[in-house]
């Protein structure tokens, strides 16, 4: 998206009534002061309605310009305000989008490699096993010390980015342990999640509440 910011240049603008106001008060005494009861006070009247429309018209045509001008002024700002506020909300939504995307993938690939190493550990510990049997009956053999003899995979390391394992709960078969309970304002019976989060996350795999399954979640975050 394209648009241009039009740079506005501070603007003083002076507005003085004071000539005006002073013609208005003279002229408030002069109308407050006739009676009109012949035709000498029904010409003072008349001619002094002409000079109000005149000193109103005078004040219009003189400060209308401004006001117009002001109110353009501000048109164009909130038209810009939209523009921009529009552009920001795209640009972020999309990066969003991109964020959670690239994230998912460096998420996958990480545990991709967890796969493996588990795997490589569970191999490894059934070669110890067996060579452990051997060992016991006086026949080893060199195949099965080689099967010992493994390298786990090094946790791949990205450049801004690292792993966090965070822990969560959720509500598990069981009914909850009412040592993990509160009320809400009507008296029902809710879970105290406050306490149930701080208890998750202290243990974490070792928290043992009754009714919530504790599990983790290897996350990436940004540096």
């Amino acid at each position: 998206m394209k648009f241009e910011i039009v740079k506005l240049e501070p603007t003083t603008i002076e507005v003085n009534l004071d000539d005006e106001f002073r013609e208005v008060e003279s002229l408030a005494e002069e109308a407050i002061g006739i009676e009109v009861v012949d035709q000498e006070s029904l010409n003072k009247a008349g001619s002094c309605l002409q000079k109000l429309k005149a000193v109103k018209t005078l004040i219009e045509e003189k400060y209308n310009p401004y006001l117009d001008a002001v109110k353009k002024a501000k048109s164009m700002i909130e038209s810009m305000r939209k523009t921009i506020v529009q552009a920001i909300e795209e640009s972020t939504y999309k990066i969003s989008i991109l964020d959670r995307e690239l994230r998912s993938k460096v998420n996958l690939y990480y545990v991709k490699i967890e796969e493996e190493r588990k795997k490589i550990e569970e191999e490894k510990r059934k070669a110890e096993e067996k060579l452990q049997k051997e060992k016991e009956s006086g026949n080893v053999s060199v195949e099965s010390v080689l099967a010992t003899i493994v390298e786990k995979p090094e946790i791949p390391k990205a450049k801004g980015v690292h792993q966090r394992t965070v822990w969560k709960y959720k509500a598990s078969d069981e009914p909850l342990d009412p040592a993990y309970t509160t009320k809400d304002e009507l008296g029902f019976v809710i879970p105290d999640h406050p306490k149930i989060r701080k208890e998750v996350q202290d243990k974490k795999e070792n928290t043992k509440i009754q009714g919530v399954y504790v599990y983790s979640e290897i996350i990436t975050v940004v540096n």
